[in-house]
């Protein structure tokens, strides 16, 4: 045979080697995506088919607050836990779960955002990221609780107060060395800061006299006081009495106040000190919202009493939907209601701003 024909000949071995290897390595290449494919498809089936509906089984209760996103390889999904679950523990129990299933589960929490970040892992890698946020609780009743008397001082309780991480109303007398302090920081912390306008009681013993809004005065006089008041008090989004037994049951001192405040957006909540108060009649006339309290919690400033006042709020609460109680900027009375906020709570009550009972809340 000639040299030329054995060149050939091997030439086209080499070739049909070549091409042999080329598609041994396509044939690998192929098994091994088809088995990584198989193995992702795999992954989002158990995704898909097993973890989300155990989230939303009533072991979890969990609820899809964004619509997952699937992709060939990963899930993103957002989820509501509900109000008061232990997520840590929860979580854990997902991580168990997750081992049937050679996965494995890891969370962190983002307290700037208040969520759980949790993240599925499959061999090492990522297929799975959720974001879960607690739920808003269900509540039955809601209940505005008005403290008075704020102004006079800075102490313990005035500052226990303002740290509370449940919604109050702080009601600020004017004029007084803490006032302003005081607006503004119950704003900075969330509260709803409140006006509490001095007017004359019965046996009136003198004070705040620049702003005291007394029988006989003209609306040209209630408009000056009120406006001094305010800009004592700024931040202010709604207003009640401070006193007030004989001021409130003057009808024409009301028809005055009546006339200034339809220029003022500043909505009237009643303290009630006296049973002949005509602040609802004559602000109906003038077709004004005003508001009533339902209950004194601090009248009697023992601790025991304090704690059934307020106890009586909350059954007002549920019985009508909503209630308004009203106390004082006083140490007992901080440390009662510190103490009871949990039990507040685990009756179905909600603490909110005054505002949300008036019409239109002015929040």
């Amino acid at each position: 045979m000639s040299p030329s024909k054995d060149s050939k000949r091997l030439n086209t071995v080499l070739v049909i080697i070549a091409a042999l290897s080329l598609l041994l390595l396509m044939l690998n290449y192929l098994k091994h995506e088809i088995s990584r494919e198989g193995k992702e498809l795999r992954t989002n089936r158990i995704l898909e088919t097993r973890i989300v509906p155990l989230l939303q089984s009533r072991h979890f209760n969990f609820e899809i607050s964004e619509p997952l996103v699937f992709t060939r390889n990963y899930l993103y999904g957002a989820f509501r836990y509900p109000h008061g679950l232990d997520i840590d523990f929860k979580l854990r129990q997902l991580n168990y779960h997750l081992q049937r299933y050679d996965m494995e589960g890891s969370y962190s929490f983002e307290a700037e955002r208040q969520r759980h970040t949790y993240r599925i892992r499959s061999r090492g890698e990522q297929v799975a990221m959720f974001h879960l946020v607690e739920k808003a609780k269900n509540y039955l009743g809601k209940l505005a609780i008005v403290l008075d008397d704020f102004g006079y001082n800075y102490n313990a309780a005035t500052q226990g107060f303002l740290a509370m991480d449940k919604v109050l109303n702080i009601s600020i007398i004017p004029g007084h060395d803490y006032s302003r302090q005081i607006a503004a920081d119950a704003a900075r912390r969330g509260h709803a800061v409140m006006l509490h306008m001095p007017m004359e009681p019965f046996d009136y013993a003198g004070g705040e006299e620049n702003y005291i809004l007394k029988p006989g005065m003209r609306i040209p006089e209630v408009q000056r006081r009120l406006t001094s008041a305010r800009q004592s008090v700024p931040n202010a989004v709604a207003m009640n009495n401070h006193m007030g037994s004989r001021a409130t049951s003057d009808e024409k001192l009301m028809h005055a106040l009546a006339n200034v405040m339809l220029k003022e957006d500043l909505p009237f909540l009643d303290s009630y000190t006296y049973g002949g108060s005509v602040v609802e009649k004559v602000f109906r006339h003038y077709r004004l919202p005003s508001l009533k309290r339902d209950i004194f919690l601090d009248n009697v400033n023992e601790a025991e009493a304090i704690r059934t006042q307020i106890r009586q709020a909350v059954k007002i609460a549920l019985k009508h939907g909503e209630a308004i109680a009203i106390g004082h900027d006083r140490p007992v009375t901080y440390e009662v209601l510190e103490e009871m906020l949990e039990e507040i709570d685990d009756a179905g009550v909600e603490l909110v701003r005054i505002t949300e009972f008036f019409p239109g809340d002015r929040r």
